[in-house]
């Protein structure tokens, strides 16, 4: 079996390569866009790139930012406001002020990708004071896997608690 790879985005790859100077990392625009908010560019104009009709805006990478998710990206950007969560955010403030009392609590955030668990905890943390509580926050981008949580340890934790 053949595996080589061919077409336009192999062909634009490679000429971005040929284009840069040594040392340096060249981006076009679609490949800007799958990266926007982790990376800072600066954009060299438009280019003819032997192959393409038409020029292609470049960007030279500039340096890596200090974001790691898509919602730190997004809060960056400027978030929407959140709207029909109160209950699910008082409820979180709730433990949140049982644990400061010292009864440990602890919250999943469990659901389908997209409902916004993430958006969740995110807008309780800045109107906590983040040296009286501890927040784990865990998954990978396809979110928590129901195998990486051990929901026995989880409910031994909750047994104590209770006095069970």
């Amino acid at each position: 079996m053949d595996y080589t790879a061919v077409g336009q985005t192999t062909h634009l790859a490679a000429r971005m390569e040929q284009m840069a100077k040594p040392g340096s990392i060249l981006l076009a625009p679609a490949t800007l866009g799958l990266v926007e908010g982790y990376v800072q560019v600066r954009s060299l104009g438009a280019a003819s790139v032997k192959g393409l009709g038409d020029p292609v805006e470049v960007f030279e990478l500039v340096a890596a930012t200090a974001t790691r998710t898509r919602l730190q990206v997004a809060a960056a950007r400027g978030l929407t406001r959140l709207v029909g969560r109160d209950a699910e955010l008082e409820h979180m403030r709730q433990a949140l002020e049982r644990a400061r009392a010292g009864h440990g609590q602890v919250v999943a955030l469990v659901g389908e990708p997209g409902v916004g668990k993430s958006r969740l905890a995110w807008e309780l943390a800045p109107s906590e004071n983040p040296g009286t509580s501890r927040r784990f926050f865990g998954g990978d981008p396809g979110g928590i896997r129901t195998r990486d949580l051990d929901l026995e340890r989880v409910a031994s934790l909750a047994r104590l608690d209770d006095g069970v």
